[in-house]
Formats: structure tokens, C-alpha cells, sequence
């Protein structure tokens, strides 16, 4: 799905990656809650998740195999082999550092389980699913323009690093409002919304906001560190994330109350976030040379 996707990208085909977001979603969504109902178990949730990537792919592969087919002509296995040695830190790092970042990400549920029951667990799960399914939404989009867009940037020799700060202002920008909000209102939104059964979740979603703010702004850090070939740094960044988070979950449910571990573990992904936002800027900077801020200052006022 993510080769085809890419390829999509490549080649602006926005239409079709957009249009198979949508099918992952509807088919995804629709049949948990249909087979949800039959009381389908636990297995049900996987087959929904593969059904629903699996008619994305699709929707994506024909793009890609009719372009392949176009190209035939041009493919050189040669060419292939000299191009997968030269960029084989793609496949080395990134599927480890994406293997790891989803280890670490699931990790909250099985600790806070373990620590505080099922109860929480359910609370965190809900709180994190209703507050990333908008931001996962425009994410998805934006990915596809701003990927292509800083390739394009960086293979005509453009500031990429001008690019990436006016992205990464503007998506705080976007964010910052409705996570002042959350972080205010989010107890009261959800037992409004949901019932006053769900108030865990709420005081969860106040301090889960924090970490998703940064989260949704560091896309253009992400997508900029992989065009500046820093799959090694993120591999070993993200170990020391996985570490960072193991121990604010760990020490919480050891010695602090179920939403108290939960803010711990929202600011370390804050920190954490931040970190790697300042550091992705650091490395274009210095690859770039010596890009004089009032050119990127004149390029967030232009933008």
C-alpha cells in the first residue's frame, strides 16, 4: 500500500490516493461496526483492517501498474540493482524505525492494563482514537502535497528549509486553537457528547492534546528528515523514544494515578516531538549551508 501510494504521489495522482483513503475508511469503519454488532470478537477488528487496506491498495496498484506497463520499455534491471544499493537506508531504517514507532504507540495499552485495568486502558484508547481520527484526516492529505512538494523543493535546489518552517508554523498555527479548547473543556466535551460514563476519557483527552498538537506538527519534520536521508538518526531517535516512553508509563504506574501517568507520557511526547522538530531543522540548515532567516521570515509572511 505504501509503495503504491507513493508512486501516486510521485506522479500527482491526488485524486486516487484521496479516493482510497476514503475506501480504507468506509470499509475499515463499516465493517468493525457491522460484524461489531454480530458480535464478530477480536477477529473481526483485524479482518476489517485487512479488507479495508487491502481495496485501498487496489484503488492505488492500478495507477501504479499502469504506469509500470507505460514504462516497460525503460525499466533496466541494472538500473533497479544500482539504485537499491544506493538507497538501501530506506528499507534498513525506515521499516525498523516504523516497527518500533508502532510498538511504541500501543505500548500505553498494555501498561496501563497492566497497571490500572481495563477500565483506563478502554479510556485512553477512546480519548487518543477520537482525538486522532480529525488530525490523522488532514494529515493524510497534507502528506501527499507536502511529499511531493519538498522533493520537488529540494531536486530543483530550493531552500527546502524555508519550506519546512512555513508547513511546520502553519500546522501549529491550525492546531493550537482547538487544543487550547481540549485542554480547557475536554472532561466537559466528552461527558456532553458521550455520557458521563466517558469522563476518564475526557480528563485523558486533556493531556493526550498536548502530545497530538506536536505530533500533528512534526509531518513536515518527518517527510523533510527522510528527503535529507536521515533514516539512521531516526532509527536510533526513535529507540530513544520507545525508551523515553517505557519509562514515563512504567514509573507512572508505579507511583502515580492513572491520569497523572498519562500526562507524564504526554509530555515526554511532547519533549520528545519538539526535539525532533528542532533537529530535522538543524540538520536542513546545515545542509543547506547558511540560509539567512530573513529569507525564510520573508518567505512565512509571503506563504
Amino acid at each position: 500500500n505504501q509503495a503504491s501510494q507513493a508512486w501516486c504521489i510521485r506522479v500527482k495522482s491526488f485524486k486516487h490516493t484521496s479516493a482510497s483513503q476514503v475506501v480504507r475508511s468506509m470499509t475499515t469503519n463499516g465493517t468493525q461496526l457491522g460484524l461489531g454488532y454480530l458480535k464478530g470478537g477480536p477477529m473481526a477488528l483485524v479482518f476489517a483492517g485487512v479488507l479495508g487496506n487491502s481495496l485501498a491498495s487496489a484503488n492505488l496498484a492500478r495507477v501504479a501498474a499502469r504506469d509500470v506497463l507505460s514504462l516497460r520499455l525503460h525499466i533496466k534491471w541494472e538500473r533497479i540493482k544500482r539504485l537499491a544499493q544506493e538507497y538501501r537506508d530506506f528499507p534498513l531504517y525506515s521499516a525498523s524505525t516504523n516497527l518500533i514507532d508502532m510498538v511504541s504507540l500501543g505500548l500505553p495499552i498494555f501498561l496501563l492494563t497492566h497497571y490500572y485495568g481495563l477500565a483506563a486502558a478502554g479510556a485512553f484508547a477512546f480519548a487518543n482514537r477520537i482525538l486522532s481520527a480529525p488530525l490523522g484526516l488532514v494529515q493524510r492529505a497534507l502528506r501527499q502535497v507536502l511529499y511531493q512538494k519538498a522533493s520537488e523543493t529540494h531536486n530543483t535546489g530550493d531552500s527546502l528549509l524555508s519550506l519546512y518552517v512555513k508547513f511546520t508554523a502553519g500546522l501549529f498555527a491550525v492546531g493550537i486553537v482547538p487544543t487550547l479548547v481540549f485542554v480547557v473543556w475536554a472532561p466537559g466535551i466528552f461527558t456532553l457528547i458521550f455520557g458521563a460514563q466517558w469522563l476518564t476519557a475526557g480528563i485523558f483527552a486533556q493531556s493526550l492534546t498536548l502530545w497530538l498538537l506536536f505530533m500533528f506538527c512534526n509531518l513536515p519534520a518527518l517527510l523533510c528528515a527522510r528527503i535529507a536521508r536521515m533514516q539512521r538518526k531516526m532509527f536510533f531517535f526513535n529507540l530513544v523514544t520507545l525508551a523515553a516512553r517505557s519509562l514515563a508509563l512504567v514509573a507512572g504506574g508505579m507511583y502515580l494515578s492513572a491520569p497523572h501517568t498519562v500526562l507524564a507520557f504526554s509530555m515526554v511526547g511532547v519533549v520528545i516531538n519538539l526535539y525532533f522538530i528542532l533537529i530535522v531543522g538543524a540538520a536542513l540548515r546545515k545542509m543547506e549551508g547558511k540560509t539567512a532567516w530573513k529569507d525564510i521570515l520573508a518567505g512565512l509572511k509571503g506563504g
